[in-house]
């Protein structure tokens, strides 16, 4: 997520649930994140996310059950087996886990303002330089270069929490409560259609560093076999055509294609 972003896992460790504990069956897989569509959006709903496709593709032998929660309980589950796995996580989200050697999306982050703005981020010292409050999701790995400047600047900082974390930013940033936020391409604008708010107040008014500009997501694990399946499974599911079939629901193309 997330890299940031990102994006909400599991419930309590002490949950009577079934689907909430640590999961013991080998017949389910239990995959939580907070909403960030298109990589995973609402559950049992006719487009759950294109990663809950893959791993429902890769895993037909077994039942893939997909729920959200917020990022930093998902994480935190998945690090403690009460689930099998969080969706959509960068390398710094996946600490304790285990990755797909093969990615399962990458990740475009842009910096979003409102339109009027003069300004542009070519360096993170830019939002101290225009006095500028960034707004975040809590838990959400971004690039080295913004996870820093947030460490040491938490007065150009707002942090949004929960399951509904990013579309709070996205009101906020319409109402100019904060003054750019950060997050991948496709699920700003994906986010800002649903929300039903108009997209040409908002635009992008740069990119963090390169390294993120082309940062690799993964479905990461408890499990290092599982990681391992999944691996295995993209480059067959890639090969047959699969993969391309599951993207095109949701306007998305193989971006190993651009390589």
């Amino acid at each position: 997520m997330k890299l940031f972003m990102m994006s909400q896992l599991i419930f309590c460790i002490f949950s009577s649930s079934p689907l909430e504990a640590a999961t013991n069956s080998s017949k389910e897989l239990v995959l939580a994140a907070d909403e960030w569509c298109p990589y995973n959006c609402i559950p049992n709903s006719k487009k759950p996310g294109y990663m809950v496709e893959i791993a429902r593709e890769v895993f037909k032998d077994r039942k893939v059950i997909y729920k959200l929660r917020p990022w930093k309980r998902a994480m935190s589950m998945a690090q403690q087996n009460q689930i099998d796995g969080i969706i959509g996580a960068v390398d710094s989200e996946s600490k304790g886990l285990f990755m797909p050697s093969n990615e399962q999306g990458i990740l475009d982050g842009h910096y979003f303002a409102k339109k009027n703005v003069k300004w542009k981020i070519t360096k993170i010292s830019d939002i101290k330089k225009y006095n500028l409050k960034l707004g975040i999701v809590a838990g959400y790995g971004y690039a080295d270069e913004v996870d820093q400047f947030i460490k040491k600047n938490p007065k150009h900082i707002y942090s949004s929490y929960g399951a509904k974390a990013m579309p709070k930013l996205i009101q906020l940033l319409k109402m100019g409560r904060i003054n750019l936020l950060t997050d991948d391409k496709s699920v700003f604008w994906y986010k800002v259609k649903e929300l039903n708010v108009d997209s040409k107040i908002f635009k992008s008014v740069g990119r963090p560093g390169s390294n993120i500009a082309a940062k690799k997501l993964y479905i990461s694990f408890y499990d290092k076999k599982n990681a391992k399946l999944l691996s295995d499974g993209m480059n067959k599911i890639r090969k047959s055509g699969k993969l391309e079939k599951i993207l095109e629901k949701y306007n998305l193309k193989d971006w190993k294609k651009d390589e």
